[in-house]
């Protein structure tokens, strides 16, 4: 028996992770620009917070329907959505890291690489038993 993990599990670390991120960024802003983006960068704390109220408004939609009974072929749909999120968000990290130098190389790496796994196991479980 290999590794297995269900579209309920994905979904809840899918909405841990957007919600961990985005409280981080929406109770402290400062202190998310700090952690995430090279000095020198720009910081809009308004446009944090922006970020910081979506992205738990999309972790919660993650949560809530992990707890909900039934519904495969919508955690399917939800999981292909949250799949191609992930994987603009690694694409966008490894730009910043590596072509715009707004993230340093190391933050971006180790975002980047989360992201794209966590994408890509959204996307498998979304799109299995189709291929």
């Amino acid at each position: 028996m290999g590794f297995e993990i269900s579209k309920d599990t994905l979904l809840k670390v899918s909405g841990v992770a957007a919600a961990a991120a985005s409280g981080f960024s929406l109770v402290a802003p400062r202190d998310f620009h700090k952690a995430t983006m090279s000095s020198g960068t720009a910081v809009s704390v308004e446009a944090l917070r922006y970020h910081g109220i979506v992205g738990l408004m999309l972790g919660g939609t993650h949560l809530v329907l992990s707890a909900k009974a039934g519904h495969t072929e919508l955690k399917k749909d939800a999981l292909k959505v949250a799949g191609a999120g992930w994987l603009a968000c690694a694409a966008h990290n490894a730009y910043n890291g590596y072509q715009s130098g707004t993230q340093p190389r190391d933050v971006a790496t180790a975002n980047a690489i989360g992201q794209a796994v966590l994408g890509g196991l959204c996307l498998y479980k979304g799109f299995e038993r189709v291929i």
